[in-house]
């Protein structure tokens, strides 16, 4: 029997982390948006936000603040 190989973990798995990230500590979040913009634009968007869309009920956590509102 050969080793077991961990599951890489699911484009909606990595969005939701990447929206947890924002949510905690925007600035590290955008850093690595910055240093990896490429391998991250398919997860943030088409197709990781469309499957975070369809499952938006249940990764909702709360609003994201745009800036100050008055």
């Amino acid at each position: 029997m050969g080793p077991t190989h961990p599951q890489q973990p699911s484009v909606i798995l990595k969005h939701a982390f990447l929206a947890s990230l924002r949510d905690q500590n925007q600035v590290l979040f955008y850093r690595i948006m910055q240093d990896h913009l490429k391998e991250l634009l398919g997860i943030l968007y088409t197709p990781g936000a469309a499957e975070a869309v369809a499952q938006y009920s249940s990764l909702f956590r709360r609003p994201v603040r745009a800036g100050s509102c008055k």
